[in-house]
């Protein structure tokens, strides 16, 4: 049976872990090193030249009814306004009982208006996010903020 002294298996862990960590440091440098140089390669950009009258005509329909008819002529607006108890039929008939102004706003606006809520999940999101990083400033001991945590240092 051999024996191995207790002395020797600690030196031999404790070069294989220096070791290990001059391996991890390196890699860390080069993977960091890479994002940032992947990061600075600039994009090619395509440009041309169109004329006023197409970029009218891709952004913008003649008559806003239209715009605003097309969008609800199509079958996921359709599925969220029956989901709504609105038929597309009373729908297309509100249209029509909108002035003319009130239907420009709205088909120029229409890409601007709120999709589901008035932002409070974003803002909920964003102090959920501050209390994390404030969080883990403390636990490093960056800061002292929160009286219930203990700093690692």
């Amino acid at each position: 049976m051999i024996k191995i002294s207790l002395d020797y298996l600690l030196q031999f862990f404790l070069k294989g872990t220096h070791m290990i960590r001059s391996i991890l440091n390196r890699l860390c440098c080069v993977t960091t090193a890479l994002v940032f140089y992947t990061a600075m390669i600039p994009q090619p950009a395509r440009a041309e030249i169109i004329t006023t009258k197409a970029f009218a005509q891709s952004h913008f329909s003649a008559n806003p009814r239209t715009r605003i008819n097309e969008l609800l002529a199509r079958n996921d607006v359709q599925s969220e306004l029956m989901r709504y108890g609105v038929s597309s039929v009373e729908a297309k008939s509100r249209i029509d009982a909108l002035s003319d102004s009130e239907v420009k706003d709205l088909a120029l606006n229409f890409d601007k208006q709120i999709a589901a809520g008035d932002g409070l999940g974003t803002v909920i999101g964003a102090i959920i996010l501050v209390f994390v990083v404030l969080l883990l400033t403390d636990i490093l001991g960056l800061t002292k903020v929160f009286p219930f945590t203990r700093s690692v240092r």
